[in-house]
């Protein structure tokens, strides 16, 4: 999976310094110096388990990939910067509706301006529909990337077991309670400029995925944030899956810039029909 998230952030600070510099910029590195180097097998074996164990606190892997379909609604917050946040409006309330494991799904926008208009995404190809159900092809670049990333990010504790680098990092500590960590990336486990990392913060009790370290690629090759995942509700009586998602510079722990925060209005599953 290449580049799973683009929040679209462009950080003013780090783009003048690179003007002022000459060349390219080394790419974000969120593995602090004691990763830097080679995981152990036994490392990436441990990794893979915690994974697993985040997958049956969410609900179940082999459960959700069984789903015929997911849907959810969801409030964007971006603190009055519309520009940055390639929406309509903000905050932005919308309707995102997709097949478990998939990365396409039909967008839907409920207030704003926009207020109605549906646009889906079917492999590579974008479609506007109109009201009596029709669709025609239609590029638009900034929906098709929420599309994306919006759905991976919503499915991200199902997907994330499919990076071929994944190993144990250690513990670490947010506030009062010491987190297991497990690095996931793709392409190899060092940094590189076409992949992103990430670093899951699982409860050493719930093993639910509590924050997220990551970098963001396609925004600027130096950023580095944080994701807190809060309020876990049971969906379906079957599903843990928090509803609200606040999202900072820098990595856990550290009060960085917020830039915006998610908060789900309504999730939904559907099973396959027979």
């Amino acid at each position: 999976m290449t580049k799973p998230f683009q929040p679209h952030i462009v950080f003013l600070l780090l783009a003048a310094l690179w003007s002022c510099g000459e060349g390219r910029l080394p790419v974000a590195d969120i593995r602090e110096e004691g990763l830097q180097r080679e995981f152990t097998e036994a490392e990436q074996v441990k990794g893979r388990e915690l994974i697993q164990l985040m997958e049956a606190a969410s609900g179940g892997l082999e459960a959700w990939q069984a789903l015929g379909s997911v849907s959810f609604v969801q409030e964007a917050e971006w603190y009055g910067r519309k520009m940055m946040s390639h929406w309509d409006t903000v905050p932005q309330q919308f309707r995102l509706e997709s097949l478990p494991g998939r990365g396409d799904g039909k967008l839907t926008l409920l207030n704003g301006p926009t207020k109605g208009q549906a646009w889906e995404l079917e492999g590579e190809v974008m479609y506007r529909l109109s009201e009596d159900g029709s669709r025609k092809a239609e590029e638009n670049e900034a929906f098709q990337n929420k599309i994306l990333y919006k759905n991976y990010w919503f499915q991200f504790p199902f997907r994330i077991g499919e990076a071929p680098f994944i190993a144990y990092a250690g513990p670490g500590r947010v506030g009062e309670i010491t987190y297991e960590r497990v690095y996931a990336t793709w392409g190899s486990f060092e940094a590189n400029g076409e992949y992103d990392q990430f670093l899951l913060y699982l409860h050493p009790e719930t093993y639910q995925m509590e924050y997220l370290y990551f970098t963001v690629r396609d925004a600027f090759d130096l950023a580095k944030l944080h994701a807190h995942f809060t309020d876990f509700r049971q969906v379906d009586s079957v599903f843990s899956l928090p509803f609200a998602q606040y999202v900072r510079a820098g990595k856990p722990g550290a009060e960085g810039v917020r830039l915006h925060e998610n908060h789900y209005l309504e999730i939904s599953v559907s099973k396959k029909e027979e």
